[in-house]
């Protein structure tokens, strides 16, 4: 019964693991992520609904965000300013109110 357990426990760490190095790689621009990087991050805005924060926020830290280069993390329906010669990351389920939203300017 306890390996059972410890089996369950492994296999949601494993998953756990692999959505963090997937979110990562993501933020990085579809880059593997490099951990000891010594270069500066690309630095980067994150535009998120709530979909994409129920997935980011347990996963990691504002700190491990900084660390990837992400300066300011808003989410999409929030009132904001457009900052030109930014990159962005949009983290958004693909709903035509997620679109229109995006289209404004």
């Amino acid at each position: 019964m306890a390996a059972a357990a410890a089996a369950t426990a492994a296999a949601a760490a494993s998953i756990r693991e692999r959505q963090t190095v997937a979110l990562k790689r993501m933020l990085n621009f579809n880059v593997p992520h490099i951990k000891n990087s010594t270069g500066e991050p690309v630095w980067k805005v994150l535009i998120y609904d709530r979909f994409g924060q129920d997935i980011i926020s347990p996963l990691l830290s504002v700190k491990e965000l900084r660390d990837m280069g992400i300066t300011l993390h808003l989410l999409l329906h929030s009132d904001r300013d457009p900052i030109p010669d930014v990159p962005a990351v949009y983290f958004v389920m693909p709903t035509e109110e997620n679109i229109d939203r995006m289209c404004q300017k």
